[in-house]
């Protein structure tokens, strides 16, 4: 008996070695809490679970809307050198509008991001990224049909304390009564490193339409990560809009977790 435990106790001393080893080797890269997606995959046979909630506040319209969403998850499976599967999930949602209480659940979305190049010579590090939006949210509410979008993400490092990421893409939406809703959407944001582990961001994002009139839809926020082990970091963010159909404001708080081997 004493025999096995010690087998047992070593085999699980080497097992805690190579997890430490394999978290060691890879760098902790989100694509929360900020609107822009990194350009780097998760490394093949790992698993990372980013979630958090959010609070939109929007008075522009007049109609004195509260929205609460909990948890908006996005699990990310690396399953290749350059290829990693996404699932999405909207979570639950709490709005209020006019005193009047609703509450429903959002989509399921599924896709994938595949890396492209490194960043080498000046050029920015770029993946590609797809995506399909199930909807099993309230049908009373919004569209029956598939969402889809794609996206280009750009990464680009300055120093070893700045960074900055970009994105440009096509999504299309299924609009209730009304037909698939086409825009551009874009994001810039600037990272910047404040201490060991410590980082913050701000950037600018929005939408425009492609076959409809109107402005489109511009939004400014940022926000801070905290890495508290090598493999989680929590987050907190805050943004405002900057054109009235955007929103008023959001405040989010969040964590991201990589799985081992």
């Amino acid at each position: 008996m004493t025999r096995e435990i010690k087998k047992i106790a070593s085999i699980t001393s080497i097992l805690l070695v190579l997890n430490s080893i394999t978290l060691g080797e890879h760098e902790l890269v989100t694509d929360r809490p900020d609107q822009t997606e990194s350009s780097r995959v998760i490394p093949v046979g790992l698993i990372q679970i980013e979630s958090g909630w959010v609070y939109t506040l929007n008075n522009n319209t007049g109609a004195g809307q509260q929205i609460s969403r909990f948890p908006s998850s996005l699990v990310r499976i690396g399953v290749l050198a350059n290829v990693e599967l996404r699932l999405a999930v909207d979570g639950g949602y709490w709005e209020k509008t006019d005193g009047v209480k609703r509450r429903g659940s959002g989509d399921v979305g599924v896709g994938t991001k595949i890396h492209l190049r490194d960043e080498v010579n000046r050029k920015p590090e770029t993946a590609l990224l797809a995506f399909i939006s199930i909807p099993t949210h309230d049908r009373k509410l919004l569209g029956e049909e598939l969402d889809a979008a794609f996206r280009l993400t750009f990464s680009y490092t300055f120093s070893d304390r700045l960074s900055s990421g970009f994105n440009t893409g096509v999504s299309w939406s299924a609009q209730k009564e009304e037909n698939t809703l086409a825009e551009f959407n874009y994001t810039a944001a600037l990272g910047i490193n404040l201490v060991s582990g410590v980082g913050m961001f701000v950037e600018i994002f929005g939408d425009i339409p492609l076959n409809s009139s109107g402005t489109g839809f511009h939004s400014l926020d940022g926000g801070f990560t905290v890495i508290i082990r090598e493999n989680l970091q929590w987050d907190f963010s805050g943004g405002i809009s900057l054109t009235e159909q955007a929103g008023e404001g959001f405040i989010g708080l969040g964590f991201s977790w990589r799985l081992p081997r």
